[in-house]
């Protein structure tokens, strides 16, 4: 089973390495390919990608990166990401052990902010608490 992990970025230098470190960093055996969708950055974006071994193509909004990356995705299962995530080591694997558990075709998780400020924290557990609260009648991935 290959993993197909879509990127969409603008101007991402600052973040993408953390992503992308962070992905080379998975405990996972797995064979998984990455790809980013830039909409034309202006820095470094696709420097940094292309030297992670990142496929790089051309983006747009962030919805029409990510279709884009779906339509040249070699993967059984894809994966969206924003630049600015930083994964947990193990993600991969609980990832797709979940999936194949409960044959899910779609999916979603929790985010927690890098940021301890009360504000933000509150602000990601409001945004969580209205996916689960609405997940039965209007499933979102993520909101935007």
């Amino acid at each position: 089973m290959v993993i197909s992990i879509i990127i969409p970025t603008l101007n991402e230098e600052k973040y993408l390495p953390r992503l992308l470190q962070s992905l080379q960093n998975q405990k996972f055996s797995g064979e998984f390919e990455i790809i980013v969708a830039d909409a034309n950055s202006k820095d470094n974006t696709s420097v940094i990608a292309e030297k992670f071994g990142c496929r790089v193509i051309k983006g747009g909004t962030p919805s029409e990166g990510r279709n884009r990356g779906a339509e040249v995705a070699k993967g059984d299962i894809l994966i969206f990401l924003d630049a600015d995530v930083i994964l947990p080591q193990d993600f991969l694997q609980k990832t797709i052990k979940e999936v194949s558990r409960r044959k899910l075709e779609t999916a979603g998780f929790i985010l927690v902010s890098q940021d301890k400020r009360l504000i933000y924290r509150l602000i990601y557990k409001i945004v969580t608490l209205w996916m689960i609260l609405t997940e039965k009648f209007w499933p979102t991935g993520m909101m935007g």
